[in-house]
């Protein structure tokens, strides 16, 4: 199944990208299945945008431990984690980016504006 994308116009924080993604009936990107990410790698690497941070609905609000995608808590099936991720469970990067063209998974602090994906 093909998944369609909305690459966002603007950067926004975390929170920012999640409530602009739900105006318009969408969510922010999950990983659910390699088979997504692995869509979205190619869709960004089309038109030469998989080496930028994108924010993700990866999360962990409601531990410090577990990470999940979106406010729904779905855990992860895969993970991409970087070297040095995921990072101390005490710090304030609660939110997920990912960098495609490297296939990583970044922690970040919710309040960083970067650029983000929606998917229907």
């Amino acid at each position: 199944m093909h998944q369609k994308f909305f690459l966002s116009p603007v950067k926004l924080n975390w929170y920012e990208a999640n409530y602009y993604c739900s105006l318009a009936n969408l969510k922010l990107v999950s990983f659910n299945t390699p088979t997504i990410e692995a869509e979205l790698k190619g869709f960004l690497s089309f038109y030469g945008l998989s080496d930028k941070y994108y924010w993700t609905a990866g999360n962990r609000f409601t531990t410090q431990k577990n990470w999940v995608w979106g406010l729904n808590g779905y855990n992860f099936n895969i993970n991409h984690w970087a070297a040095t991720e995921p990072r101390n469970a005490t710090d304030s990067n609660n939110c997920l980016a990912a960098v495609l063209k490297r296939e990583l998974w970044y922690t970040y602090d919710c309040n960083t504006e970067m650029d983000f994906v929606c998917q229907k």
